[in-house]
């Protein structure tokens, strides 16, 4: 039945609520009518476009089966086509489009056209959203809210899941289709959208900055969606909607689709600051993703059009001292970071900014570590520091630069102590994933050096948990950390393991800093290591250690 109330209310009636089953089920269903796709790729993201449900599932199945179309080109009709593809019989069993025709027509909908109204806004949103975000932004203007959600429910048009009310895929694409959708709703739910970005627009360290990500990580997914439907290359969408949604992308769950359609929509636009503005953080989400030398190119672009826009000095500093912290990773080329550097030292000193100021010595500071000139490096620290500590994020920066410093020359308690074991509190109280999945990479790190392997353990843990719920792939370096507590734990089973998951993303992984010409090499050593720790590595393995440990971590390392 396609409701939730049952006819003749005077009757008694044992009600079933038929929901999606989940993948593993679905894959099971999809077989028992059409075996040939058992092992088809192709097969699971088709059902996850439909959202598993079971009807759709069974009657995509018998269309495949009894045509020969393949789920990859099941796929691309679904996108085209939407839910007529979905069964094309001339009943609600064998047609998905009369399914839910059945529903959204019934003589409830007629009745309340708000709930239609609803049910549009509803399917735009397709993680789902709460009764509290539907009242005060997705849908504060309409009439009668709850009687909607009521009809809605009633209907089987709606979920409600916790606090949550979802739209079936199915639905969505149903709805979504050019044919039903009402457009005024797309122009609402955009400027609300952008609305809702600019009210929760708050930067790392400010005090509303915990509670404003976590308002705008539980909507990512439906701010994303709506702002993606946007085609009209308009100023104030891009700056105040799809900009502002990359930026908090960037530092919680980076990803390219958003920041892609900015520049995509914003082509035909003569406007050099807000194509400045694209491709600078375009080239900040290209470093989260450690692609580092296009993430050089597009901070070497966004600094041209700066330059081009003029009266965008602190826009053309903040994109100098980007441009130079990339390059550490992509070429590491001293002249090209130290001129950058300088002329952002000169034009801070110029605008007589002190955060700028201590950022370009923080920066300088940067330049000597990674040519192992670590007492100079120090000294820029030193001097950068007092300048640092009104903005948080920038501190951990400081203090993140500070700790490897004392790391490579051995000063692993002050490492600790002094830089690393602060930077991660801080980093905890500002509530920024990013630059605490940092600094809790590199207090594992020193603890390791220091001989803490537990602690270590579980601050390399806890990195991998935070890359994982930024969306990342695991990291080669914190898994080679995790199986060496593990070998001074006499968990060698485990650490086994560890080396070899290392080893495989090292082999996969599109960076993993590729000047570490020794990571391979090492992984091979550790592994023999296992099975006989008497063994010491040869000159050649030796170097490969010195990419990544410090001297004294070496020895600690080699010691049974």
């Amino acid at each position: 039945m396609r409701e939730s109330a049952p006819p003749c209310g005077d009757l008694p009636w044992k009600q079933v609520n038929l929901q999606a089953v989940d993948a593993t089920a679905a894959h099971k269903i999809y077989v028992s009518w059409h075996p040939e796709g058992r092992d088809d790729p192709n097969v699971p993201p088709l059902l996850a476009k439909i959202g598993h449900m079971p009807l759709a599932v069974m009657l995509l199945a018998k269309k495949a089966k009894s045509t020969r179309i393949s789920a990859e080109n099941l796929v691309e009709e679904y996108n085209q086509q939407g839910t007529v593809v979905v069964g094309q019989g001339f009943d609600a069993e064998t047609s998905m489009e009369i399914c839910i025709g059945l529903s959204v027509d019934s003589s409830r909908m007629k009745a309340r056209p708000e709930a239609f109204l609803l049910l549009c806004i509803l399917s735009m949103l397709p993680v789902g959203t709460t009764y509290k975000m539907l009242s005060e932004w997705w849908a504060r203007d309409l009439p009668n809210l709850t009687g909607a959600l009521e009809v809605l429910k009633s209907t089987a048009l709606v979920e409600h899941r916790g606090n949550t009310f979802t739209v079936l895929p199915v639905v969505q694409r149903y709805i979504l289709h050019t044919s039903r959708f009402l457009p005024q709703v797309q122009l609402a739910m955009t400027e609300t959208a952008c609305a809702f970005l600019k009210e929760h627009d708050s930067k790392v360290g400010d005090p509303r900055y915990k509670d404003d990500t976590a308002v705008l990580s539980a909507e990512d997914g439906n701010l994303e969606a709506v702002l993606l439907t946007t085609t009209a290359p308009d100023p104030n969408v891009i700056q105040d909607g799809l900009l502002l949604l990359a930026r908090h992308q960037s530092n919680h769950r980076p990803r390219v689709d958003v920041i892609g359609h900015a520049l995509s929509i914003a082509r035909s636009l003569d406007d050099e600051a807000l194509q400045g503005d694209i491709h600078f953080y375009f080239g900040n989400i290209l470093y989260c993703l450690q692609d580092y030398a296009k993430s050089v190119d597009f901070l070497r672009e966004a600094l041209r059009l700066f330059l081009a826009a003029r009266d965008e000095k602190r826009k053309v500093i903040e994109c100098r001292l980007q441009l130079a912290n990339s390059l550490r990773l992509a070429s590491n080329t001293w002249r090209e970071r130290e001129k950058l550097i300088m002329e952002a030292q000169e034009d801070s000193k110029a605008i007589h900014d002190q955060l700028f100021i201590g950022r370009c010595l923080h920066e300088l500071g940067k330049l000597h570590w990674s040519f192992t000139e670590y007492s100079t490096a120090i000294s820029f620290l030193n001097q950068a520091e007092p300048l640092l500590t009104q903005d948080p994020y920038q501190h951990v920066a400081c203090l993140q630069t500070f700790t490897w410093c004392y790391y490579w020359i051995g000063d692993f308690d002050t490492a600790y102590y002094r830089c690393a074991a602060p930077a991660f509190d801080q980093s905890t109280k500002m509530g920024d994933v990013r630059s605490r999945s940092y600094m809790a990479f590199d207090v594992g790190w020193v603890l390791s050096a220091r001989g803490d392997y537990k602690g270590s353990l579980k601050a390399l843990l806890q990195y991998l948990e935070l890359r994982k719920s930024m969306g990342l792939e695991p990291s080669g370096y914190a898994l080679e950390g995790i199986a060496l507590a593990w070998v001074k734990l006499r968990k060698i089973k485990d650490a086994r393991w560890a080396f070899k998951q290392a080893k495989l993303v090292y082999n996969t992984s599109a960076d993993e800093r590729k000047s570490d010409w020794g990571k391979l090499c090492r992984i091979q050593f550790f592994l023999k290591r296992l099975d006989d720790p008497r063994i010491y590595p040869t000159d050649n393995e030796r170097c490969a250690l010195n990419c990544l440990y410090s001297h004294n971590h070496i020895e600690r390392i080699l010691t049974p």
